[in-house]
């Protein structure tokens, strides 16, 4: 009996195999594609990987360049700065200068002398 029974079970778990041979051998076709497109998708990755490095690398590039650029820039801007800061108190005196001038000007200067007949 329990031969009986060991050769049913033998011949179940058969019958099981050859369903899951049946089985794989229908997903065949779709695990060859997946295998395809996982072999793609890791080249576009890849391809992608490298594309994003390199640009790194010039953006890298580039943003040394703009530091110099800017720290040049602000050089230029304090000397400026520094210029205007010497050159107004200048323009200042002058200006008043200018207007004191006027007013001696105008005291010493009659208006007859602009005036035609």
């Amino acid at each position: 009996m329990d031969r009986i029974l060991s050769f049913e079970r033998v011949d179940a778990l058969c019958f099981q195999v050859s369903d899951m041979q049946h089985e794989l051998e229908e997903l065949q076709p779709q695990l060859l594609k997946m295998a395809e497109e996982n072999v793609n998708m890791m080249q576009f990755i890849d391809s992608q990987s490298q594309e994003m490095e390199y640009n790194s690398e010039v953006v890298r590039a580039e943003e040394v360049v703009a530091k110099r650029q800017a720290a040049a820039a602000q050089a230029l801007k304090d000397e400026c700065e520094a210029e205007l800061a010497e050159a107004v108190p200048a323009l200042e005196a002058a200006i008043a200068a200018l207007n004191t001038l006027k007013v001696y000007y105008n005291k010493m200067v009659p208006e007859s002398i602009f005036q035609t007949a």
